[in-house]
């Protein structure tokens, strides 16, 4: 149910097994988890309904995502059957500093590791197929970002990247379709960005306040928006 174990600052580590498929909203906030193993069997994990955030983002709601604010979370074991991650299930879990995420995860809901700051490294599957707004805003050691190349257009969510002041590697995978708003705006450490031939088109602000200094545009490029 929602709220099982928030606020259970003394509990430690949680494993959870094979036979649940689900996991509720706010179930693990705030609690003194360091180590998460999700189980083959969990498919969703649940966050919070309220999406329409303005371009300034809002943490206020982070306490509402399954895992939100944990902010001892060091490791998470993702399962081999996850395919949605739902809003701020993790944000502000500020201890955590690599993601590997599974090929089966087709989508990071709004804002679902928004000021993860500690988060250094994070490499995606082949499965994802949409990042929401403000997906991983504000990780503010955030590094590298690699995606694994999939068979489903891929849409990267406004603001998806923002604020992240040092992230300097991207690579973009062949199937990426659109890039949103703001999508990887306030990253002056980003200087070189490949933009892949399946691209159609890239939405305003979407490098604005970045360090890019070589750009290359794929051939599929048709649309450049402004203001």
């Amino acid at each position: 149910r929602p709220g099982a174990f928030a606020n259970t600052t003394k509990l430690p580590r949680a494993v959870i097994p094979d036979s649940v498929e689900w996991i509720g909203s706010r179930a693990f906030s705030g609690s003194g988890i360091r180590e998460l193993r999700l189980g083959n069997g969990v498919k969703q994990v649940y966050g919070y309904g309220y999406t329409n955030f303005d371009d300034n983002g809002d943490d206020s709601y982070a306490k509402y995502g399954a895992f939100g604010n944990c902010t001892q979370l060091t490791n998470i074991v993702f399962g081999s059957s996850l395919t949605n991650i739902g809003n701020q299930c993790f944000a502000q879990c500020t201890a955590l500093q690599t993601l590997t995420l599974p090929n089966s995860l087709m989508s990071v809901g709004v804002q679902g590791f928004y000021a993860c700051t500690s988060l250094k490294e994070v490499a995606f599957g082949t499965g994802l197929k949409s990042l929401g707004t403000w997906a991983f805003g504000r990780c503010s050691s955030l590094r590298s970002v690699r995606f694994g190349t999939g068979t489903s257009s891929l849409a990267l969510g406004e603001s998806a990247f923002r604020d992240c002041p040092v992230l300097e590697t991207v690579t973009l995978p062949d199937n990426l379709g659109s890039l949103g708003a703001y999508a990887f705006a306030n990253t002056p450490e980003l200087v070189r960005i490949d933009i892949p031939g399946s691209v159609v088109w890239i939405n305003s602000g979407a490098f604005a306040g970045s360090g890019i200094r070589e750009l290359v545009l794929g051939d599929g490029v048709k649309h450049l928006y402004g203001y």
